[in-house]
């Protein structure tokens, strides 16, 4: 009878500590997407203020679209790859859509 009891008993810590791991894991896993969605946040702040910097510049128009469209294709890499990584990590999460 002992032997029983002590199987339910490691069944029962198991089960708490995969409970436990899970929870632990998804918290994790939030925290990782909110970091990439704050870096994103970065990059799009840090692009708006060289956008505005370039508009104030004093130079032909086209000169400065060009500059405007230059610091575009320099970011959106960069965006994108984090938006990416972000979005892959709320795809495996249950409960979030």
């Amino acid at each position: 009878m002992e032997r029983i009891e002590f199987i339910y008993y490691l069944l029962g810590n198991i089960f708490y500590v995969l409970i436990i791991g899970g929870f632990v894991w998804y918290i994790i896993t939030l925290i990782r997407a909110w970091l990439y969605e704050k870096e994103i946040n970065k990059l799009y702040d840090e692009l708006r203020e060289k956008i505005k910097k370039e508009k104030e510049r004093r130079a032909a128009m086209p000169n400065i679209e060009l500059s405007i469209k230059n610091l575009k294709e320099e970011y959106d890499p960069k965006i994108k790859e984090l938006e990416r990584k972000r979005q892959f990590i709320l795809d495996k999460l249950p409960f979030i859509k």
